[in-house]
């Protein structure tokens, strides 16, 4: 008997002509883009989450990655923020595997950018969101 590969599809994504959520970062035309993937959106969600510092939710205070935070601290240990964020991350994305999560400050511009690699459901597509 031969072994077949399963996969898992989402039943929203069957119908292509139904929207799922608004895409981030908004449009400076239509203001606010519908995604109509699983996929896409949790890249928004996603992007939200990293934006979001804890306590800013309302009813939701443990919500976000409070990256903003963890940099502004007097010794920042870029150690610590990946387990942070790691930690935050499978708590509220149980459906994401993250492959890789890098961190490259700079220092002309006080700032840091932060790839996240990751997979959804098992596919063997990953999607990086940066950061900065």
């Amino acid at each position: 008997m031969r072994n077949r590969p399963q996969y898992k599809i989402n039943t929203l994504d069957l119908n292509p002509n139904q929207g799922i959520g608004i895409a981030l970062p908004f449009s400076p035309d239509t203001i606010f883009t519908i995604n109509y993937t699983t996929k896409d959106q949790i890249k928004s969600n996603l992007l939200n989450f990293m934006l979001t510092n804890k306590g800013e939710r309302f009813f939701n205070p443990n919500y976000g990655a409070n990256i903003r935070a963890l940099l502004f601290e007097q010794n920042t240990d870029l150690g610590q923020i990946k387990n942070s964020l790691m930690a935050s991350i499978g708590e509220n994305f149980p459906t994401i595997t993250v492959n890789a999560l890098d961190f490259y400050p700079e220092a002309d511009n006080s700032s840091l950018k932060i790839v996240l690699n990751y997979t959804v459901n098992n596919k063997t597509d990953s999607l990086v969101i940066q950061v900065v």
